[in-house]
């Protein structure tokens, strides 16, 4: 054998095949080219046992929820009004008036009906609507608010953080202050009785009657449980029928000797059956009681078995009128 036949056999014994070697598709490698070629070889075989099983990255899965942006104003308070007119003027130019009675909507200009005003208890809400500064103004039977907000407003992706859409909602706050019922004691209407020298406020929605009674008393009706009777006859000296007294103790009044007294009524002579509250005062010779029934005298029942409580807001609104009793000199 010559010595190129001996290195042409040695260089066949030195080729490696990559997979079986009777699979003819795979092509032998020789050794003899080189380290670079061998090397990119190795890099490529590593490179495919990393990869392997992997999946390769995917798009988001979005479902198709709808949302749109909403702005909720609350009304807060203790005598929060079901029935009120909210106005809401937006530093963008935006104006609304609406108007909810017992959670009904109306509501103006027409053109305010794509935010979709709504009266959900105790406030109003918009839809496809979120102003940054607003002024909001409130008026309702007893009084009216008006305040500078700024909403906060926090955004929501319901089909995914990387889908469509992102809405905004938001929430302010507007404080309903304590105005009495009725109004301030000042605007009050003025009951004067200069014959038995007396006079009293109360408020004008109730109504007052004067009429005299069959014992020649002045007898005045507020609304249709408080009555004032003015007259010579002493309302804790029992004459026929009398009312049941529970309490009674001294109370003044106005400046004047008083008798605070607590009571009911029952169903003799076809009255229904009440508690009452009275204030009993001595002007000389006559006799003033002021008197607060729990569902005064000319009411009728179905029920003469049941006795009527007196309301804690009619107590509150008759202690009222009675800090407001003035008597002459």
């Amino acid at each position: 054998m010559t010595f190129r036949g001996a290195i042409q056999r040695t260089a066949r014994r030195r080729h490696y095949n990559l997979r079986d070697p009777k699979d003819a598709s795979v092509r032998s490698i020789p050794l003899s080219a080189g380290p670079g070629r061998l090397g990119l070889l190795t890099a490529g075989l590593l490179l495919a046992g990393c990869t392997l099983g992997q999946r390769p990255p995917q798009a988001p899965v979005c479902t198709l929820i709808g949302c749109g942006n909403t702005l909720e104003v609350r009304l807060v308070g203790a005598h929060v009004p079901t029935d009120f007119t909210l106005t809401l003027d937006a530093a963008s130019g935006e104006h609304v008036r609406v108007r909810c009675t017992e959670g009904t909507a109306e509501f103006e200009p027409p053109e305010a009906a794509r935010w979709t005003p709504a009266c959900p208890a105790g406030g109003v809400s918009f839809f496809n609507f979120a102003p940054q500064g607003i002024s909001v103004a409130v008026e309702w039977a007893d009084g009216q608010v008006v305040q500078e907000l700024e909403p906060r407003y926090a955004t929501s992706q319901p089909n995914g953080p990387e889908c469509e859409p992102t809405c905004r909602s938001g929430a302010v706050e507007v404080i309903i202050p304590e105005f009495p019922a009725y109004g301030a004691e000042s605007t009050w209407a003025v009951y004067s009785d200069e014959a038995h020298g007396f006079r009293l406020r109360y408020p004008a929605q109730l109504g007052l009657k004067r009429e005299t009674d069959l014992y020649g008393q002045t007898v005045a009706t507020v609304g249709d449980r408080i009555e004032i009777r003015a007259g010579g006859r002493d309302p804790l000296v029992c004459v026929g029928d009398c009312p049941l007294i529970e309490e009674n103790k001294p109370q003044p009044l106005a400046g004047r000797a008083a008798r605070q007294v607590r009571g009911y009524i029952g169903s003799i002579g076809g009255s229904v059956p009440q508690y009452y509250l009275m204030y009993a005062v001595r002007l000389g010779e006559v006799h003033v009681s002021f008197v607060l029934y729990a569902a005064g005298r000319a009411a009728v029942t179905d029920d003469p078995t049941y006795i009527r409580e007196l309301a804690q807001e009619d107590i509150d609104l008759f202690e009222r009128i009675m800090r407001s009793v003035e008597f002459g000199p």
